[in-house]
């Protein structure tokens, strides 16, 4: 039997042992007092321990006990299981049953401890669907079997299993909207943010078509909220990344572009009232969370922008373009300004010189965007040596500097190139690619040292033996890290520089023993 199973076990039996337990003394004082209402009691009993463990379990994670908070909640989770046990049709232990599970699924959740997790949903989900007829269709119970849908496919878009993700998150999306139809506007807002998490499961899943669908939905719905300038700052965020996601799900073409060039535009209004609001509460506040709210707020209009950017980057729109991701970097370095610990902060503003360098380079400026390109990268580089187990650092990082080799390469600078691919290899990602890449980079630089007249006939030859001797130890790298792709290396044109070298003959015979069955 597998932990997790010893752990659901373990839980069953404690409560299970302790109801005969609770039943057999009932039984007993009832036979020897007769019409005393033990029994009766008991379960009321039960359900008064359970919510003060509850209480208690909550004190104990806010003082940083998590060992000892557990074990109280799951003291409280067997308390209420006792109480539904004699009284399964009691409603408000059902509840809260399921409410003390969502916790406990929390806070495993939170310890990465994701497959307890799920398992702790499965058993909220089957609580509260196991409602006698009675009291079936109770309207609390139907909510909260909503909530464990969603929350459930929380997990396991966490675990990766997108296909169970989708599911969860339609059942939830749909029977909230069977529950809230033409119903009070909280309703329609939670309806909106369900069909919002199902889009975005569709989305990872790659079943766009079906994600077009749900935010078009959802689009049709947010009038039902009435005037937008009425709008607190969490929906006019839900409204934005509404508007957001239908831009990026329109078809490609013409007309596709024009429209989510136009829903971008919506989503940055609405994203811009949302700064707004929230600058005008944060001021003169001492509240720590309107700050964080308002670094959010500020890290998702930046990011915004930078979308809007690449779009019409990609339209040709240069000028626009380069004015939008100028206010990102703005905007980024305003959250330095405020944070300035925070690497979270500087990453962004790294990356928004870094999307910035790249309109620079497509406008033809190429000396701009090696300036920003160098500044982005430094930087991102320096908060991954400080933070190596980060991964998202190490591949921002790694796509910097790949911008920064190429660049270097378009702009003939072959010396700068090698030293780049040196740290762009030294960043060690998992796998080959970025082997095979640095390989790649520095066949190009062999060919640009070649023409490059302006070194004498020596240093040319100097330069190339340098430049060979790296593309094979970075080729052998890639080699050590998984690449078995003989053919692809024998036929890939950019590596003819160092093709008919003895060193590259004798990977690819290293190559084909590896590859032997």
């Amino acid at each position: 039997m597998s932990g997790r199973s010893d752990w659901r076990a373990g839980a069953g039996l404690s409560a299970v042992g302790a109801l005969v337990l609770v039943v057999g003394y009932a039984m007993v004082r009832t036979r020897q007092e007769p019409g005393a209402p033990a029994f009766l009691e008991l379960p009321a009993t039960y359900a008064e321990q359970a919510r003060r463990h509850d209480v208690e379990a909550r004190r104990q994670d806010d003082l940083g006990l998590r060992a000892e908070a557990e074990q109280t909640l799951k003291e409280s989770i067997n308390l209420w299981a006792l109480v539904l046990a004699s009284q399964p049709g009691n409603i408000e232990a059902r509840l809260s049953l399921a409410d003390a599970l969502f916790l406990q699924g929390d806070w495993v959740a939170r310890a990465g401890r994701w497959n307890q997790a799920e398992q702790v949903l499965d058993r909220a989900i089957r609580s509260c669907q196991a409602v006698p007829n009675s009291v079936r269709g109770d309207e609390r119970m139907t909510r909260k079997c909503i909530q464990a849908f969603d929350r459930h496919g929380w997990i396991y878009a966490n675990l990766g299993q997108v296909a169970d993700a989708c599911r969860e998150r339609a059942r939830a999306a749909e029977a909230a909207r069977a529950l809230a139809v033409d119903s009070r506007r909280e309703d329609q807002l939670w309806v909106l943010r369900l069909e919002l998490d199902w889009a975005e499961a569709l989305m990872e899943a790659g079943r766009l078509p079906a994600a077009a669908g749900v935010i078009d939905r959802a689009n049709r719905r947010l009038p039902r909220l009435g005037d937008e300038s009425a709008f607190t700052e969490s929906e006019l965020e839900l409204a934005a990344t509404i508007a957001e996601h239908a831009a990026l799900l329109q078809p490609p073409g013409p007309e596709g572009s024009a429209h989510a060039r136009e829903l971008l535009g919506l989503a940055l209004g609405r994203r811009q009232r949302r700064v707004a609001l929230l600058e005008q509460t944060e001021a003169g506040s001492r509240d720590l969370r309107q700050g964080m709210l308002l670094d959010e707020a500020l890290a998702r209009l930046a990011r915004l922008e930078l979308t809007v950017a690449r779009s019409l980057c990609a339209a040709r729109a240069f000028a626009e373009a380069q004015s939008h991701a100028e206010r990102a970097l703005a905007l980024d370095a305003r959250r330095v300004r405020l944070h300035p610990g925070s690497h979270a902060a500087r990453a962004d503003e790294a990356l928004a010189r870094v999307e910035r360098a790249r309109i620079a380079a497509a406008q033809g400026d190429r000396n701009k965007a090696a300036e920003l390109l160098i500044q982005g990268a430094n930087t991102l580089e320096n908060l991954h040596r400080d933070n190596r187990i980060d991964a998202l650092l190490r591949e921002n990082a790694s796509l910097a500097l790949w911008a920064l080799c190429d660049l270097d390469l378009a702009r003939g600078d072959h010396a700068s190139a090698a030293r780049d691919v040196t740290r762009y290899l030294a960043l060690e990602t998992p796998g080959y690619d970025e082997a095979l890449e640095s390989a790649q980079f520095l066949c190009r630089a062999i060919e640009l040292a070649r023409q490059d007249h302006a070194l004498s006939a020596s240093a040319r030859a100097a330069a190339i033996d340098r430049y060979s001797a790296a593309a094979l130890a970075a080729l052998r790298t890639a080699v050590d890290r998984g690449l078995r792709d003989r053919a692809l290396l024998a036929t890939t044109p950019i590596l003819s520089p160092i093709r008919a070298t003895r060193p590259f003959r004798e990977l690819m015979e290293t190559l084909e023993q590896l590859n032997e069955p």
